[in-house]
């Protein structure tokens, strides 16, 4: 550095600059006497590795098992009772140019989206990540069982194929939903092709209402406008079922919950179990109870009418998953408060129509003489603890099991 110069090293010759000379100094460094380290040897214990218990791995085969069967069950009733209706509004022909117009704007929209995917290094979509299976809203179930049905059916399919990778338990009609929820992404970008075809086009299709895959995907073919609301809604309860049953602590308490006589029901399950059977219909209302009590029945419920069992249902579901039960409300403007508080009825007072909230009905019930009628849910206190895991508390509030 001291042989700078005043024109740094010859390389900025225009500058005159004057240069103060640095003494440096040298440093005496003192050497550093490392003294050795003894080692001492570790020693190793050997692990002795328990053997994997037979007896459990067979248990949680079995309860795979009984959770493979539960969303077997749940599928076949929700195509059974809520997807086999046919759309009755739809034209009875649509105009053949506009038919291939829609088939080509498909498949330059789902192919951007695949050259995207492809930039990225895969050539097909990294399922579950890039394409969602597991609910498609009611717009595009809607959407997708009307095109596959009135496109080129085989330009539809090399499409779906092109895709790649559906997964098994999936019908083509529900992987085409779900590459269309994918590709257009907005509503309103459908909006044009679908006065095109002349389809029935109404505020509904802005709706956040969802089908979900555990129950819906399997048997899959159309969702017609007219039942959106009806096979959404069941389709949520259903998978409210699954969610809450696939835990299997969960699921033996709730068993064991359900194996005693239920004496109380709390008036926030009644108003909405009302709400839903005068919404939704009896009849949908009825199957979703008969699939419940396949989850939970038992013949300590035998003498609970469907709505009132239905009620029970929901009321676990509340305390267990509040959040999805308010999913269940909003779409359906009922004004749910999971935090309001008030004292639970004997369920022997439901009388033939559901304590006087559905008198259209006549339901049977083989109750009891009622032990009482309202009762305070401080009296309820602890009566829940040891048969409910971290839910004693709150479950005491809406249902008292007798015995």
């Amino acid at each position: 550095a001291a042989s700078e110069g005043d024109d740094f090293f010859g390389r900025l010759p225009d500058l005159n600059r004057a240069t103060v000379p640095v003494n440096v100094e040298p440093v005496n460094v003192e050497p550093i006497n490392v003294e050795p380290i003894n080692v001492e040897p570790i020693n190793v214990e050997p692990i002795n590795v328990e053997p994997v218990n037979a007896e459990r791995a067979e248990v949680s085969e079995a309860e795979r098992a009984e959770v493979s069967e539960a969303e077997q069950l749940v599928a076949n009733a929700m195509h059974a009772h809520f997807l086999q209706a046919k759309d009755t509004t739809l034209p009875g022909s649509m105009p053949e140019p506009a038919l291939r117009k829609v088939m080509e704007w498909l498949e330059h929209i789902i192919g951007r989206t695949l050259r995207k995917s492809e930039r990225h290094g895969s050539e097909q979509w990294d399922l579950p990540v890039s394409l969602r299976l597991d609910y498609v809203r009611s717009v595009w179930a809607w959407v997708a069982g009307v095109l596959y049905d009135r496109l080129d059916r085989a330009r539809v399919l090399k499409l779906i194929e092109k895709s790649g990778k559906r997964p098994k338990g999936v019908s083509n009609q529900w992987f085409f939903a779900a590459l269309l929820q994918k590709s257009v992404g907005s509503v309103a970008n459908i909006l044009p092709w679908v006065r095109m075809l002349n389809l029935p086009c109404d505020n509904w299709i802005f709706s956040n209402l969802k089908l979900y895959a555990d129950n819906a995907a399997q048997h899959f073919s159309c969702l017609p406008a007219s039942e959106a609301e009806r096979a959404c809604t069941a389709s949520l309860f259903l998978h409210m079922l699954l969610e809450t049953n696939r835990n299997p602590d969960r699921r033996a308490s709730l068993r064991q919950m359900f194996q005693r006589p239920i004496e109380w029901i709390n008036p926030v399950d009644i108003e909405l179990t009302a709400f839903l059977y005068n919404r939704l219909g009896g009849g949908a209302c009825d199957h979703l109870a008969r699939v419940s009590r396949q989850f939970w029945g038992s013949p300590n419920t035998t003498c609970l009418s469907d709505p009132c069992f239905l009620g029970c249902v929901l009321g676990v579901i509340r305390c267990c998953t509040p959040y999805r039960l308010q999913q269940l409300c909003r779409p359906l403007n009922f004004q749910y408060n999971k935090d309001k508080k008030c004292p639970s009825t004997c369920t022997a007072l439901e009388g033939p129509d559901f304590f006087g909230r559905l008198p259209g009905y006549n339901f049977p019930t083989t109750h009891s003489p009622a032990p009482g009628g309202f009762y305070s849910p401080d009296l309820a206190e602890g009566t829940f603890r040891g048969i409910i895991s971290n839910k004693a508390d709150e479950l005491s509030t809406f249902i008292v099991p007798g015995g």
